[in-house]
């Protein structure tokens, strides 16, 4: 036990160590203002380091989820930007899925005890609903941004929900939220008219009520046939 006290202590510390880095290291990249003013440099990375920039930047997407850093709204369209639709959105949707599976790991086999304290009502009213709901209720989290993405992560990972669904229902769920916000990016001519705009012009409010439709969609599908099927029965 105390061994094992040890090893969550280490990896925790080097999580946070790993968060301090990388906030000093490339916490300039969610700067859309400093961003804009290297914007020609960055575009000469593509010429320098060739194929490895799509690597590092899938990298570096799944780092940030996985450690629920802020700024990956941010890191998102400007990714549409750089490298356009397709590429972009390859990128993120499995960069995203990767970082949301590692914090789901580390809830789950590391940091449990740590989450049930923290999130303790939360996660209480998420372990019933999926209990009730099943994938469809991960599914409309995912696409309805009621709770944060990290605290779905950790709160699914003290679930009894399998690794392999975690995954592919996440990778389905984020994917139309993902295409949206990367098709904005890529319709940017130049980082400077996005640090201009800002996010709140690029992504609209009819954008944001159509992730809450779509997330509703599924449940209340089941729900219309768990009905359908119960007067069917009655005759």
């Amino acid at each position: 036990m105390q061994s094992m006290n040890i090893r969550k202590v280490s990896v925790i510390f080097i999580l946070f160590s790993l968060v301090t880095f990388i906030l000093w290291r490339f916490g300039h990249l969610l700067d859309l203002n400093l961003l804009a003013e290297k914007e020609s440099h960055i575009m000469a990375l593509k010429t320098k380091y060739g194929v490895w920039i799509p690597f590092f930047a899938y990298f570096l997407y799944s780092l940030l989820t996985g450690l629920s850093l802020p700024g990956a709204l941010i890191l998102t369209l400007v990714y549409g930007w750089y490298f356009k639709f397709w590429l972009a959105l390859l990128i993120v949707s499995f960069g995203s899925t990767t970082g949301a599976t590692a914090a789901f790991l580390l809830s789950r086999y590391i940091l449990k005890g740590m989450v049930e304290r923290k999130f303790s009502d939360k996660a209480q009213f998420v372990q019933e609903k999926f209990n009730q709901e099943g994938s469809y209720y991960l599914f409309s989290m995912r696409i309805i941004p009621l709770i944060p993405f990290f605290v779905i992560n950790l709160l699914m990972g003290i679930s009894k929900i399998k690794i392999w669904t975690f995954w592919w229902v996440s990778q389905l769920g984020m994917f139309p939220a993902t295409a949206i916000i990367v098709l904005a990016g890529a319709g940017v001519p130049s980082l400077k008219e996005l640090a201009e705009k800002g996010t709140s012009e690029i992504l609209s409010p009819s954008m944001i009520i159509g992730f809450v439709l779509l997330g509703l969609f599924p449940i209340m599908a089941k729900r219309g046939a768990s009905f359908v099927e119960t007067r069917l029965k009655k005759g």
